[in-house]
């Protein structure tokens, strides 16, 4: 039986192990629809939602951050944004800070394009929610098969001989 594991240096940036390659097909989504579409990037797509529901701190101390973050839930499942909230949880990717939140007990909320796609995604939903919202991405079997093609190719440059003769 062969075992491959996750590069090291991906660990450190994604300790929680996703995405999956699910998830990969609607994160592929977005950036590729950043790479065709002039003018659109994924990080204001993503800066302007969050900032549409997290761009208050006045708002956020009266009605509490659950409220918010049930209320992107919402924009993410009607408009079929959860490609873009996984790559935003990315840790290696870029970062912003929206809002520095206090707590009632007196602990500080740091409020970053990470945490608030994080905390939405693992606090807010269930793993099979995720995976089913992103089998909704337009194209999804188009970005499915590549993404699935990309690891086999992956796989087969990376495993060593010997590896490579235990699969046999």
């Amino acid at each position: 039986m062969t075992i491959l594991t996750m590069p090291f240096a991906a660990y450190l940036h994604n300790i929680f192990g996703f995405p999956n390659d699910i998830q990969k097909a609607a994160i592929l989504h977005f950036t590729e629809r950043a790479q065709s579409i002039e003018d659109y990037t994924l990080t204001t797509h993503l800066d302007n939602t969050i900032l549409n529901f997290f761009g208050s701190i006045d708002d956020l101390h009266k009605y509490g951050l659950s409220k918010y973050y049930n209320l992107l839930k919402e924009e993410v499942v009607e408009n079929n944004l959860i490609g873009l909230f996984l790559y935003g949880a990315d840790k290696s990717k870029d970062n912003k800070h929206y809002q520095t939140y206090n707590t009632n007990q007196g602990s500080t909320i740091n409020l970053t394009r990470h945490s608030v796609c994080y905390i939405l995604i693992k606090e807010y939903m269930e793993e099979e929610e995720v995976d089913d919202l992103c089998r909704k991405t337009p194209n999804f079997d188009q970005y499915y098969t590549s993404v699935t093609m990309e690891n086999q190719s992956n796989n087969s440059s990376t495993l060593s001989d010997q590896q490579k003769s235990n699969i046999n």
